[in-house]
């Protein structure tokens, strides 16, 4: 009869170490997957403001709803759509932005302000100049995620050319 010399095949602690160590692979690939997850949901959200916004400043360069005053730093335009102040928001699709196609409107909000060049500096930029009908536009989207508001800024300028 012959005796068996060594005994082949992996023991207990070999088969827990290897087991552990792809345990470990394993969570540094979810892990990382989740990250990409979480970038791609905050870039989609993004994405989605700024397209609202330039649709919103669109309508506002080419609906020709903004009015200058010749004599004084003054711009207004439809009820509701500049904001008195920056820290105000409203749903983006409010009047009398309502009948724009906004993409997921329920998940932003909006603020628009405007003011004068001349309003910056009357020096500079004189009324006599005509600097009142040129106005800077900011349109600050605000959209949460996970809890947290998160905003990005949208600036463009419009004027109203006169003769006189």
């Amino acid at each position: 009869m012959k005796k068996i010399s060594s005994i082949k095949g992996l023991s207990i602690t070999e088969v827990l170490v290897a087991f552990t160590i792809f345990l470990i692979a394993l969570l540094a690939v979810v892990q990382l997957f989740y990250q990409s997850i979480s970038i791609e949901t905050d870039t989609k959200l993004k994405e989605m403001a700024m397209q609202n916004a330039s649709v919103i400043a669109s309508y506002i360069k080419t609906a020709n709803i903004i009015t200058f005053s010749d004599s004084a730093p003054f711009i207004s335009g439809p009820t509701g759509l500049i904001d008195s102040n920056s820290t105000t928001f409203k749903p983006i699709n409010s009047a009398p932005l309502n009948t724009l196609t906004l993409t997921k409107p329920n998940l932003f909000e909006r603020n628009i302000t405007a003011i004068t060049i001349n309003q910056i500096n009357s020096t500079t930029f004189p009324a006599t100049l005509g600097y009142t009908r040129v106005a800077l536009f900011t349109i600050t989207i605000r959209y949460q995620e996970k809890g947290k508001y998160k905003t990005i800024t949208y600036n463009f300028s419009l004027s109203r050319d006169f003769i006189r």
